[in-house]
């Protein structure tokens, strides 16, 4: 799966409260079914799709070690340099 393509479906998932709240606010309003319905569906539609894309990627996703070849503590700043050389 391209990364983009992941990245932009994780960030979709994160409407699924707001889509929630939709919902929510339309059945406390009283209207009728048919106007929260597809809110709450796409919702929690949502909730899964990131669910399982979490899932995939946990089991799909390459371990890589990342030793640090140089670590430098100043006065104030403290920063790690993993594998990069000049």
């Amino acid at each position: 799966m391209p990364n983009g393509f992941a990245k932009l479906l994780l960030v979709a998932t994160s409407l699924s409260p707001l889509l929630g709240a939709v919902a929510v606010n339309n059945i406390a309003l009283n209207r009728p079914w048919t106007s929260w319905v597809p809110w709450m569906g796409v919702g929690i539609f949502l909730i899964v799709l990131c669910f399982l894309l979490l899932r995939y990627f946990e089991e799909v996703a390459q371990e890589e070690k990342i030793g640090s070849s140089l670590f430098q503590v100043g006065d104030d700043i403290r920063s790690v340099y993993c594998g990069v050389t000049n």
